[in-house]
């Protein structure tokens, strides 16, 4: 240490104090006089003498002034440690982003190969029923007459009897669909946890996955964990893409269709306060300015709150264009 700031009753011993404290001769010193001693009135208002006892020499300004560059450089060195690491962290974040829509694609094309497999093999079975269908018709018409005949009078008799059978077949059967629509709706909650999980394994994401709710066959299903940024992607598309993907394999040789819809964060509900305001804002100044406004490209669910929003509005109207995935809202004034 180089300089210290001392205090004593006198000037002498505050500088002595000093000096001690640095370990240097008398001569090997030099001192400011910061404050005078007072011994004030019957003790009242005294004050001890404050000194700077320094090293022979040397520049308390000019040490203060090279702490302080000091302090400046280690400050813009936290400064850019900090910024690398949040440039790090950010394209971590985006390589995992890169990772999970490189995942979903590939789950969306193995998909759509075993949803056409799938239905090459239903075309392929009705192409061969059709045959076995068109073979017996013409085996029943090589028959006699008089046997189609006869069995054409059976059939007008069993008529009656058989719409009465047709009809509690058709009640039993009904029933019966109601309550598969109940167990498919249930299936459906299994079926996408299984494949989301598995999805967020390969990312090596942890992620709670839970039914929200349920209206119809409409399921909400509500996701949590640390690192859900990743999930929802730019602008929700990655969780758009899950969406699409969970439902493809929720709805594989199901009927009816079930409409799964993910969320996490309330991140829709979010999204779609943040697009409303939106629409009013540029609606507004579709209004001002006279001229169409154009947004950039959305999803058809994005599209359809904007349309909404403004669907009641008197100044403006709203249309899209475009081709997908580039397809876009135009608000546009009425009375230009």
């Amino acid at each position: 240490m180089d300089y210290i700031e001392m205090t004593g009753k006198t000037i002498n011993e505050a500088v002595e104090k000093g000096r001690e404290f640095l370990g240097l001769d008398f001569d090997q010193v030099d001192w400011d006089i910061l404050e005078e001693p007072r011994k004030g009135f019957l003790g009242i208002g005294a004050r001890d003498a404050k000194v700077i006892v320094k090293r022979a020499g040397f520049d308390i300004e000019a040490a203060k002034k090279a702490e302080a560059e000091k302090a400046a450089k280690k400050a813009a060195e936290e400064a850019k440690r900090k910024a690398e690491a949040e440039r790090k962290a950010k394209a971590e974040e985006e390589r995992k982003a890169a990772e999970a829509a490189k995942a979903a694609a590939k789950a969306a094309a193995e998909a759509e190969r075993k949803a056409k497999a799938e239905a090459e093999k239903k075309a392929a079975e009705a192409k061969k029923a059709a045959e076995a269908e068109r073979k017996s018709k013409n085996k029943t018409e090589a028959k006699p007459k008089k046997e189609a005949v006869k069995k054409e009078a059976a059939k007008k008799e069993a008529a009656p009897a058989a719409a009465v059978e047709n009809k509690a077949q058709n009640a039993e059967e009904t029933a019966e669909e109601a309550q598969k629509v109940e167990i498919n709706t249930e299936k459906a909650v299994a079926d996408a946890t299984a494949f989301l999980t598995q999805v967020f394994e390969t990312m090596n994401l942890k992620v709670e996955i839970e039914k929200k709710d349920e209206s119809g066959r409409q399921l909400y299903l509500d996701m949590t964990g640390d690192d859900m940024g990743v999930i929802i992607g730019k602008r929700g598309q990655t969780l758009d893409s899950l969406q699409y993907l969970t439902n493809l394999v929720v709805n594989k040789g199901n009927s009816p269709y079930i409409s799964i819809h993910l969320d996490t964060k309330d991140y829709r509900k979010k999204r779609k306060e943040t697009l409303e305001n939106l629409a009013r804002n540029l609606a507004k100044k579709a209004k001002h300015i006279r001229r169409n406004v154009i947004l950039e490209p959305m999803s058809p669910y994005e599209r359809r709150i904007i349309h909404s929003t403004l669907q009641n509005d008197r100044y403006v109207t709203t249309f899209s264009e475009g081709v997908e995935p580039y397809r876009h809202v135009v608000i546009s004034p009425k009375y230009k």
